[in-house]
This record gives structure tokens, sequence and C-alpha cells, in this order.
């Protein structure tokens, strides 16, 4: 082949190359954009559920509240309990 064929050749296959590159960028575009949508749709996901647990807090946190005025409770009555107890043992023990 002739070296001005050659250069010919060498120039269309480059320039076939770029308009390959050129028609895929399109396509590139497209993911770019759909991943950027999907990313945009997980932070929106994310934020309602985070935005949900701060509503629940408060009622979780009062749970736990009545939770531990419950145990409070349970634990003076069984403190009463023990020192009732204490008291009739050694109240048996001066009697006997």
């Amino acid at each position: 082949m002739p070296p001005a064929t050659q250069v010919a050749v060498s120039s269309i296959e480059g320039i076939g190359d770029s308009i390959n590159r050129i028609n895929k960028t399109p396509e590139v575009i497209l993911e770019i954009v759909d991943k950027q949508g999907n990313t945009a749709s997980e932070i929106t996901t994310n934020m309602e559920q985070s935005a949900s647990g701060t509503r629940d807090a408060p009622e979780h946190i009062s749970g736990v509240a009545n939770g531990a005025r419950k145990t409070g409770t349970l634990a003076n009555k069984s403190l009463a309990a023990t020192q009732q107890s204490t008291h009739n043992s050694i109240k048996l023990e001066i009697e006997a």
C-alpha cells in the first residue's frame, strides 16, 4: 500500500474511533444520570426513615421511663416486704 493510502486509512480509522466514542457518550451520560437518580432516591428513603425514627424516639423514651417507674415501685415493695420479714423474724427470736 502506498504511504499516502496508509495515512488515509489510518486517518479514516481514527475518525471512526472518534465517532464510536462520541456515539457512546450519551449512553454513559444516561447511566450516570440514572445512578444519580437512584442515589437521590436512596437518600430520600434514608432521610424518611431517620425522621420516622426521630418521631418514635420520645414514645420509646416514655416507655423506658414508665418501665423504670414500675421497677422502682416494685423495688420499694420488695424492700418493704424484706424489712417486714426481718422485723417479724427478730420479733419471733425475742419471743422464743
